[in-house]
């Protein structure tokens, strides 16, 4: 399953990091195997060059510009959208980029950190994979974050099977968020900053809230 979402790789590769920081090597070559089966079947429908190049013609459509059908970076809720927005105009774009990689580098290291010691993915544990995930993928809008209806589910049923805290307070507060930004009336560029913001902090209490899965009241 996870290698059927290679189309869209910047939402893959935390994910594997995840993986490889638990240890789940049957998991890593199943993924492996899977994807040559895929590229093969790409193979045969497009053939070796358009397969070859497509990874070329990504790079290529993301340095387009928004008026001529390119990316819109101000209108993503994810951290490349956020620095967009908030990094002053005189800052390059090469500043930008590497102020993004290095975000993108700590935000991941939280989450190996937190991760490194278990062996199987919790609920919540599995939410904060997928939070990062959005938040630190290169080329995300708003509908991607649906995506974030999977954790929300979870961290919800987390929630009623567990010993109510404030810090649950906290994550109940930001879940019930995302439902209320995308259709509070907002600009594309502030709803998309709240977003980015809501997922920040969700992120931050769900890797609080972490615990071995054995822990975990289920």
């Amino acid at each position: 399953m996870l290698a059927l979402v290679t189309f869209k790789p910047q939402l893959v590769f935390p994910v594997l990091l995840a993986l490889v920081a638990m240890r789940k090597w049957k998991t890593l070559i199943a993924f492996g195997t899977a994807c040559l089966l895929l590229f093969g079947i790409s193979v045969g429908i497009v053939g070796w060059r358009a397969t070859l190049t497509y990874p070329r013609a990504v790079i290529e459509f993301s340095q387009l510009d928004g008026s001529i059908g390119g990316e819109h970076p101000e209108h993503m809720p994810n951290l490349r959208g956020f620095l967009t927005v908030s990094l002053p105009s005189q800052i390059s774009s090469v500043a930008q980029t590497r102020i993004a990689l290095i975000a993108t580098a700590a935000l991941l290291l939280a989450m190996v950190f937190r991760l490194r010691r278990s062996r199987q993915f919790s609920p919540i544990s599995y939410s904060l994979v997928l939070t990062i995930t959005l938040l630190v993928s290169y080329h995300a809008y708003l509908h991607d974050f649906a995506l974030l209806v999977l954790p929300c589910t979870l961290t919800a049923d987390y929630l009623l099977q567990s010993k109510w805290t404030m810090l649950h307070t906290g994550v109940a507060a930001i879940v019930a968020a995302f439902y209320v930004i995308p259709v509070a009336p907002s600009s594309m560029k502030a709803t998309a900053v709240q977003m980015f913001a809501t997922a920040s902090l969700l992120a931050v209490l769900l890797w609080m809230v972490t615990e071995k899965p054995e822990t975990i009241r289920r």
